[in-house]
């Protein structure tokens, strides 16, 4: 035999599992991603429709339509890959990073250097709303992350800041603004500056 049928978390299909068998067996319509392993070691991804064929109320046979959907797969392999490499860069930069959401103002995504360059957790920054953080206000920052929105560019602004949780320090802000999602997005690149 030159090749397997697997199921997605690569275990054997067993006979009885098959799809255009339980689309005979019980009657119903199945449609189920699978893998082909090769001798070789090579996979293919497959697609499969299975459905029975009725004829006067009785399950006289099945057809099963097959798609090969490696490529697919494949892309979406390299996109998730691509993602948490991504994920890594910002959870280990030594630069702090926050995203917000440009509708709400709620932030969505901090790594650690963001939480301890304010002096809180990580999960203390993702509770914040830009619109409410009273240092911004005073500070020009708000402005600043505002201007960026507006003008559709990277602003930045440096400011003497005693944060939300109480450290104070002379930070470099960058406010860049993109879009994610068909969301307006606004990512703060921030360092502490104080000599």
């Amino acid at each position: 035999k030159n090749w397997q049928v697997l199921m997605t978390n690569g275990e054997p299909y067993k006979i009885d599992n098959l799809p255009l068998v339980r689309a005979i067996h019980n009657g119903d319509i199945i449609r189920e991603e699978f893998v082909v392993r090769h001798q070789d070691g090579s996979n293919h991804f497959c697609d499969a429709i299975a459905c029975p064929v009725i004829e006067n109320k009785r399950i006289i046979g099945g057809i099963v339509i097959f798609l090969d959907v490696t490529e697919r797969k494949q892309s979406e392999n390299k996109l998730h890959d691509a993602l948490q490499f991504n994920d890594k860069i910002i959870a280990h930069s030594p630069v702090g990073i926050s995203i917000y959401q440009v509708d709400t103002g709620q932030c969505i995504a901090a790594n650690e250097a963001a939480a301890e360059l304010v002096g809180a957790t990580k999960e203390q920054v993702l509770l914040q709303n830009f619109n409410h953080i009273t240092s911004w206000k005073k500070t020009g920052v708000l402005q600043a992350a505002l201007t960026a929105i507006k003008q559709n560019k990277t602003v930045r602004h440096t400011a003497d800041v005693t944060t939300t949780f109480g450290k104070k320090m002379v930070i470099d802000c960058h406010f860049a603004p993109f879009m994610f999602g068909n969301k307006n997005h606004l990512m703060l690149t921030a360092t502490d500056i104080t000599r």
